[in-house]
């Protein structure tokens, strides 16, 4: 803890508290006013929410603050260049620049300050976020006058208002984004959370085509608070809307929908500010803070360890993995003096609970393919202090693949799909690959099926007129032929060699047997492969094949029939010159029939 000066007795005693939030380079400047030589100043700033981690600066009120900024950067950069340690170099400059200032307080995050006031005048207080630190969040900043108690964080305010915010100077309060795009159907821009007593201003201008731009501001449950241009009869829309409390998670949806269901589409320039009323007249430079809360990205990824069933009649499959999302949301940041620790771990019900305690959200998702429960085995969110958190979990689950196309069956390739989708809309999360995350096992435990790739797919869709983002996980898979050649190509060649054989004998009785034995027993063979696939509305490239043995089968039975009663009859020598050609027709019908079916195939 560093203070300046000495405690004096005083007669004056005022003591005033104030709140506020601050981003990561915000800063707020307060001025201390009607302060007397020898007054004794104690300050103390505390983050209330977030990960925010305060740091006070006092200053005498003439002082130019920006070169002040524009100095200590320069000079912080040589040292750097000299190889000096940066932040104990930024320390020597805080002593040179400031009358005085603090970061942390005995061991806590908290900041705090004494000073002797040299001369009677106002002096000018900087609050921001602690050099180096990545933190944000709201505050409480207690401010004394001749009060000591100010250092303990527990005084209480006495009425008196000595200090102000300077807005102008601090920037804070005012801001101006503009958006630029093409409209053929509906855009969603949410906005950072808005407090009490400021104004919204929007203007929506059409810069080309024949949009007639709608804009309707919605809070939190989707009322409408305010419609521009509702009857779309301009290209200009213009919003303006005063919050009398404080509000999050607003949006501003700019359609090109009118009322007679007319949808009119084209380019657009949209400005979009708080307390900057020059945006009313489409004047204003984008600048000041930001306006617009962005979806916060969330990296997704899938490691597929296990496949552990295949059903193809009802067309879906089972598989174990493991699925990893990573994403930043200062909602989730915290101090890590408040635990000692910069991690914080839950299971997933209870970092759910804590988060719907808190009025915020997280990226919950639903499995899209997914068949009955998904069983999860384990799952862990993980939550750093600067709102970055990661959720692991290890689930087992039966997926719908209605993408399954047997026509090539069995020398089919079938693409699966793990269909990942966000409950909340795009304008909230969006997901992004997680790069180098996503795998498929090597020791799947399915023996049918051989997986040849994987592949992961972002892509927005609609839900309940929504965009949400979904995530694919798909990969490729074509069977072990083993089983087929050996228990099916196999034994019908060998059936029909050994049918072909028997041709070369005289005995067209015999004939007459193998070629019925042969029908009866592809039509087995049928039966025994078709209890494999659903009833499909379409022939196999199987099918097909034992539908051409079936026809070429049936006609030998046919002909062996015929040359028989020609024997019965008598007329042995027209059967004889019949039968030179009837035993390479065999054959021959066969692989006419394989080939027709093969080519058809592909």
């Amino acid at each position: 803890m560093f203070f300046i000066g000495s405690a004096s007795a005083q007669t004056r005693v005022m003591v005033q508290q104030i709140t506020g939030h601050l981003e990561e380079r915000d800063n707020a400047l307060y001025k201390i006013s009607g302060l007397s030589k020898g007054d004794m100043l104690y300050v103390y700033a505390k983050g209330t929410s977030g990960n925010f981690d305060p740091m006070v600066m006092l200053f005498t009120a003439g002082t130019d603050l920006g070169k002040v900024r524009k100095l200590f950067i320069s000079q912080i950069r040589e040292a750097v260049g000299e190889g000096e340690d940066p932040l104990a170099a930024s320390r020597e400059l805080l002593d040179k620049f400031s009358l005085a200032w603090n970061d942390d307080l005995d061991g806590k995050y908290d900041s705090a300050l004494r000073f002797k006031i040299p001369a009677d005048g106002t002096y000018t207080l900087l609050l921001r976020s602690a050099l180096g630190s990545r933190s944000f969040g709201n505050y409480r900043l207690t401010v004394g006058l001749n009060a000591p108690q100010v250092l303990t964080g527990k005084a209480s305010p006495t009425g008196e208002r000595f200090v102000s915010l300077d807005r102008i100077a601090s920037h804070l309060g005012k801001g101006i984004e503009e958006v630029k795009g093409t409209l053929t159907g509906k855009r969603y821009l949410r906005l950072k959370n808005i407090s009490p007593g400021e104004t919204l201003y929007v203007f929506v201008e059409a810069t080309s085509g024949d949009l007639k731009p709608v804009v309707t501001l919605y809070d939190f449950g989707d009322k409408a608070l305010a419609i521009a241009n509702a009857r779309g009869e301009r290209t200009t829309a213009v919003l303006q809307y005063k919050f009398l409390r404080f509000m999050k998670n607003c949006r501003i949806l700019i359609s090109g929908r009118l009322g007679n269901k007319t949808v009119t589409t084209g380019a657009y320039r949209a400005l979009i500010g708080v307390n900057a009323p020059e945006i009313l007249t489409g004047k204003g430079e984008a600048g000041g803070n930001s306006i617009l809360a962005k979806p916060i990205p969330v990296k997704i990824g899938i490691k597929m360890q296990q496949i552990s069933n295949v059903d193809q009649k009802a067309e879906n499959f089972g598989v174990v993995a493991t699925l990893m999302m990573q994403w930043e949301d200062p909602a989730l940041a915290f101090r890590p003096d408040t635990i000692q620790d910069r991690v914080l771990v839950y299971t997933k019900e209870a970092f759910s609970r804590r988060v719907n305690e808190e009025g915020n959200i997280w990226p919950e998702f639903s499995v899209y393919n997914q068949q009955g429960n998904r069983w999860i085995q384990n799952s862990v969110v993980t939550v750093f202090a600067d709102g970055r958190a990661a959720y692991l979990e290890r689930s087992s689950v039966t997926l719908q693949a209605p993408d399954f196309n047997f026509r090539n069956f069995p020398f089919d390739k079938q693409h699966f799909f793990i269909r990942i989708d966000s409950v909340f809309p795009s304008w909230f999360f969006v997901f992004e690959n997680m790069e180098a995350f996503s795998e498929v096992g090597k020791q799947l435990g399915e023996e049918e099926w051989i997986v040849t790739g994987f592949d992961t797919v972002i892509e927005k869709v609609e839900m309940a007129e929504r965009p949400v983002s979904r995530f694919n996980f798909s990969f490729v898979a074509r069977r072990h032929l083993t089983y087929y050649v050996f228990r099916i190509f196999l034994p019908l060649l060998i059936i029909i060699v050994v049918s072909w054989v028997i041709f070369f004998l005289k005995d067209y009785t015999k004939r007459v047997d193998a070629s019925g034995a042969n029908l009866l027993l592809f039509i087995a063979f049928n039966f025994a492969i078709s209890s494999d696939l659903p009833r499909l509305g379409y022939m196999t490239f199987l099918d097909m094949l034992m539908a051409a043995v079936f026809v070429v089968t049936a006609l030998m039975l046919i002909l062996a029939v015929l040359l028989r009663r020609l024997v019965s009859d008598g007329k042995e020598a027209l059967v004889n010159r019949i039968d030179r050609y009837v035993v390479w027709f065999y054959p021959f019908a066969y692989v006419v029939g394989f080939l027709i079916v093969i080519l058809t195939y592909n």
